[in-house]
């Protein structure tokens, strides 16, 4: 399967799976981001740099879930995260 590559504004966001069961997402921001990611629940893991999700500090090798109903944040740094989610 071929990652599917999208530059939007601030970021790059790289969909390596989308099926039925299963969905990963790449997002490299390069200073702020205004992200919409719906699912029922996604577990993120950032890959490299540091930043803020919400004004929450978040850097390289943190793990954390976003839970349902939470569609819609802002991230701000330098930062890349990997998003999975069913």
């Amino acid at each position: 399967m071929t990652p599917i590559i999208e530059n939007k504004n601030g970021y790059t966001k790289i969909e390596y799976v989308n099926s039925k069961y299963f969905k990963t997402v790449k997002f490299d921001v390069n200073e702020c981001a205004n992200l919409e990611y719906k699912s029922v629940f996604a577990l993120v893991t950032v890959l490299d740099g540091n930043g803020t999700l919400d004004n929450e500090k978040i850097g390289k090798g943190d793990n954390f879930i976003i839970p349902f109903g939470y569609n819609n944040f802002k991230v701000e740094g330098k930062i890349s995260f990997i998003v999975s989610s069913i």
